[in-house]
């Protein structure tokens, strides 16, 4: 990295230096602003500020790998990191790592003793509890990071949506929030169905496919991802979890594999043959944007492609997954930024009861159904 350059993983488009350099200057002021209403204001103003602030010091260090390093250094030689040798040994812009460094031991996140840098028991806490969910802000970052397109959103009288989230961070938020509660739940629902030959329509990095797998001898599935490096990323897995004769990820389009079956799978490469064995789809967080309504869209688009699905896969079970307008949503406490997140991006919860209406217009019967607490997340396996 050229000295100067912002670290990698930033997701502000201005210099790093610059910005600390002038959030860390004095500011002097006027005693008038001294009243309770304007102090009320400040404070209110800074715990805005630092939170956003906070939040994208540590995404970047996060995924710098500078968390992990202190870490490290910590377990193995029971030290700090110093920010200065770190950055000559990776390349890092130092003066960059110092003011984020810097910040975070203001703020309580690290504690510096002398040259040495660690983090705190609180930011450990956060590190191995709650790292899932800041990932999943960290998702949807570009909403957040353009105030153009806030204001486009809040005057739009169309409701479209041009700015996504970044997919990837996506995927590894939802697989850390779903392993404990979600993951399991899917396998028992495959378990009471008796479904071993899988086709995950959005398998990720792999994750919710080698779940099962590893706890199910019998089970082998193949996994559609749209980020060729997600996929990239999923086959490593798979393969040094042992599993590459049972699982495969493939890069290819999810509609398009419901809806245009046979000449997508004669361009992937899966036979006949492998299709017919095929018992069950797994559909996590797939249909919720195409449900999304919008005035250049089809608005029957998502009962069209569920019928597709009932018409190219007719002896196989569709297992949906997608969060609900629920109490057991509003339980989740970081709900209401979530909620607004999912409006910004034009997929808000649908309730329960608006799902079973769709999956009955598709011509599926729904023989069972689990309600789950992450994201308000309720499972629903369908037959045709």
């Amino acid at each position: 990295m050229k000295k100067g350059h912002c670290l990698q993983g930033s997701i502000l488009s201005v210099s790093f230096r610059d910005l600390f350099a002038s959030a860390t200057q004095p500011i002097t002021i006027p005693d008038v602003m001294f009243s309770r209403s304007k102090k009320l204001a400040q404070q209110t103003a800074h715990r805005l500020i630092a939170g956003h602030f906070t939040l994208t010091a540590w995404w970047t260090l996060r995924h710098a790998g500078v968390f992990e390093a202190m870490l490290q250094l910590e377990s193995e030689k029971k030290e700090g990191m110093v920010p200065l040798v770190h950055a000559a040994r990776t390349n890092m812009a130092s003066d960059v790592l110092e003011a984020l460094v810097n910040y975070l031991v203001t703020i309580g996140m690290l504690t510096r003793k002398g040259e040495q840098v660690r983090l705190t028991p609180e930011a450990k806490s956060l590190l191995k509890y709650e790292d899932p969910v800041l990932e999943l802000v960290h998702a949807y970052a570009p909403l957040l990071a353009s105030a153009e397109h806030l204001l486009a959103r809040l005057k739009a009288l169309d409701n479209g949506s041009s700015v996504q989230r970044k997919t990837e961070a996506f995927i590894d938020a939802q697989a850390k929030r779903y392993a404990t509660e979600v993951f399991p739940a899917v396998l028992t629902m495959l378990g009471k169905n008796n479904s071993a030959h899988l086709l995950d329509l959005a398998c990720g990095a792999g994750d919710l496919l080698m779940h099962i797998a590893k706890n199910s001898r019998n089970s082998v599935g193949v996994g559609i991802g749209s980020s060729s490096s997600a996929v990239r990323r999923a086959n490593r897995a798979i393969t040094s979890n042992g599993l590459g004769k049972r699982l495969l990820a493939i890069t290819a389009n999810a509609m398009e594999i419901c809806t245009d079956t046979k000449r997508t799978f004669d361009r992937i490469g899966i036979s006949r043959q492998l299709w017919d064995e095929i018992d069950c789809l797994l559909a996590c967080n797939v249909f919720s944007e195409l449900a999304a309504p919008s005035p250049t869209k089809d608005p029957n688009a998502l009962i069209k492609t569920l019928s597709a699905i009932a018409k190219n896969f007719p002896k196989a079970s569709l297992l949906i997954i997608e969060p609900t307008a629920s109490p057991r949503f509003d339980k989740n406490y970081y709900a209401p930024e979530l909620s607004l997140l999912l409006r910004l991006s034009n997929t808000p919860p649908w309730p329960a009861d608006k799902w079973r209406t769709i999956l009955k217009q598709s011509r599926f019967r729904i023989i069972d159904e689990r309600a789950l607490t992450t994201d308000g997340l309720i499972l629903f396996l369908c037959k045709p």
